[in-house]
């Protein structure tokens, strides 16, 4: 979901143009026809695309969370490190889902954006200071992401 071009391929770059794949019906290289596999509409295949966005975008939060949950366990502090590393990867994702269609631009995402600074001090420093700071955002971004608003 979050690691385009798709198909083997890499032929496709969106999330939407995945779901549109789907949706149309194709000509194969070897001149067979495909008709489409779900009938859909403009609308409804962005809609879809902005639901697995969602879906993806909550899997790599709740992902994160388990990282620092697990980093704040940790004596080592290379050890924390790489758990704020990888969470850190996690939280870039889920903005990269979210704000390219604007969906949660103005709740969600800016605890994101404050939570991806707070993973980049834990990255350098492995300080259990900002761990619990970048986990407590990340909760509240996930509440706010419960919110729909597509």
């Amino acid at each position: 979901m979050d690691n385009p071009p798709f198909f083997h391929g890499h032929q496709i770059n969106t999330v939407e143009g995945a779901v549109a794949f789907y949706a149309t019906n194709r000509l194969l290289r070897n001149g067979d026809f495909l008709p489409e596999i779900v009938p859909l509409n403009g609308a409804q295949v962005v809609n879809v695309a902005r639901f697995m966005r969602m879906m993806g975008a909550g899997f790599n939060a709740e992902s994160a969370n388990t990282l620092l949950d697990k980093a704040n366990q940790l004596n080592r502090r290379r050890d924390r490190v790489t758990n704020a590393r990888l969470a850190l990867a996690e939280i870039e994702n889920v903005i990269e889902l979210l704000d390219p269609v604007d969906l949660h631009i103005s709740d969600a995402v800016p605890l994101l954006e404050f939570a991806r600074v707070n993973l980049t001090f834990a990255r350098i420093t492995g300080s259990r200071f900002f761990i619990p700071r970048a986990r407590g955002l990340i909760h509240n971004a996930q509440q706010a992401m419960l919110i729909w608003n597509i």
